[in-house]
């Protein structure tokens, strides 16, 4: 679905107000192991689970704004 979404691994073609400046670069950490992970086809555990830390980071940091609405139009 990663890479559905983010084509190229670039995180960058996410805009506010849909994502803060915050949430892009919380994801570039993730993209970054994502390629360690999925496109290296000797992967480890720590690749793993570095990728799961990086994930967990970039979480916490969209947790503060929460889930949009479903309903009301981002402005």
């Amino acid at each position: 679905m990663w890479e559905d979404w983010v084509p190229d691994n670039n995180v960058e073609s996410f805009n506010p107000p849909v994502f803060t400046r915050e949430e892009i670069t919380s994801l570039k950490p993730v993209a970054l192991a994502w390629e360690a992970v999925f496109l290296d086809t000797k992967q480890t555990d720590v690749e793993w689970i570095d990728f799961s830390s990086k994930c967990s980071e970039a979480l916490k940091v969209f947790n503060k704004r929460g889930l949009l609405s479903e309903i009301v139009a981002i402005t």
